[in-house]
């Protein structure tokens, strides 16, 4: 007769979870230095205590159950440390199998009182379980501009997503903006900021010209780094000569320009006479940037026939820093940068 080795593993993972406890307690009472005494003594942490406490008691009174659902002991450590006691106990009420709730786990921008709004954005719209959790908590990145506006994400870094819905402060700066000046300049100026970036676009563009120049290109820097009430003045220039939709689908209002992040830049050349155009596309230069920007680390921001998801007409010439990594998945998947973070990077909440 075979004996079943249920019962003996399910001791086996409640010894494994008490000398964890027991060590912990140990350390505490033994070890701990005056900091971690305060944080044991912090009312918010005897808190989070109480509950990891009756999560367990609670995990070894139904561990039987959690198992037929589909659960393995690695998967109920986790949910311990992950699902608060209330969220644990809905598992078992919901009948929730492991195969759609674990997968979730992976990622720290999963909250658990969402979960099923994330499986019904994954289901109808076919995308992996980060990018349901990402859409659901960013539905308007690319739709009802200036109607819902947050915060920019992922500020100080490459990835940092400036647009129609998400803005920087009028305060904000990018950190320390390095000069463009031994590059070709459309307006040549130490002192102007339009010919600044932060360092690492310098770098990335500084070898994209050079490599550029060894094919007998001729590319030019138009613009750089630009100050939130710099592009206030920008703004209100096609405001006022055509009106707010006008002004909307050609410049960003203050605040939502890549701009200001250090991380965007125009390029034009001598064929287009040095001018921002769609026309620019059409030049050796444009073309060699559409071909090989992304190896440097840019993306053509504004890309042709994407202008109902981005706001702006088709800009060949604005080039956004991102790295290679980023620009080299952009490029090759046809995304917009949007895109690219609801699908890649675990957004915040």
């Amino acid at each position: 007769m075979q004996i079943s080795n249920e019962p003996v593993i399910k001791r086996l993972f409640i010894v494994f979870i008490l000398i964890i406890i027991s060590l912990s307690v140990y350390y505490y009472q033994n070890g701990a230095t005056d900091s971690l005494n305060s944080y044991y003594k912090d009312p918010e942490t005897q808190n989070l205590t109480y509950y990891q406490e009756n999560s367990l008691e609670y995990i070894m009174d139904h561990h039987e159950e959690y198992k037929q659902l589909g659960y393995q002991n690695e998967d109920i450590n986790e949910m311990i440390f992950i699902l608060r006691f209330e969220e644990l106990k809905d598992v078992l009420k919901r009948q929730l199998r492991s195969d759609i709730l674990v997968p979730y786990l992976a990622y720290s921008n999963f909250k658990y009182a969402h979960m099923l709004h994330y499986e019904q954005v994954r289901k109808t719209n076919g995308v992996s379980r980060l990018e349901a959790i990402n859409r659901y908590h960013h539905p308007n990145m690319t739709d009802d501009f200036y109607n819902a506006i947050q915060d920019a994400i992922n500020p100080q870094t490459e990835l940092v997503l400036v647009n129609k819905n998400y803005s920087l402060t009028k305060d904000y700066l990018p950190g320390k903006l390095v000069s463009i000046n031994d590059l070709p300049l459309v307006i040549p100026s130490k002192d102007k900021d339009r010919n600044k970036v932060l360092d690492v676009t310098y770098q990335a563009l500084k070898e994209m010209f050079k490599d550029s120049k060894k094919e007998g290109l001729n590319l030019f820097v138009s613009s750089g780094y630009r100050s939130f009430n710099r592009q206030d003045v920008v703004y209100n220039y096609y405001l006022v000569e055509g009106g707010r939709s006008y002004a909307d689908s050609f410049s960003a209002r203050p605040g939502h320009s890549e701009h200001q992040t250090g991380y965007a830049v125009d390029v034009t050349c001598g064929n287009v006479l040095y001018r921002l155009v769609e026309k620019f596309e059409d030049t050796q230069e444009g073309k060699w940037i559409k071909k090989h920007a992304h190896l440097y680390g840019f993306i053509i921001r504004y890309p042709k026939n994407r202008e109902a998801s981005t706001g702006y007409n088709y800009e060949p010439w604005h080039l956004r820093y991102v790295g290679t990594d980023a620009a080299k998945k952009i490029v090759d998947e046809n995304l917009l940068l949007e895109e690219y973070l609801l699908k890649y990077t675990e957004l915040p909440n």
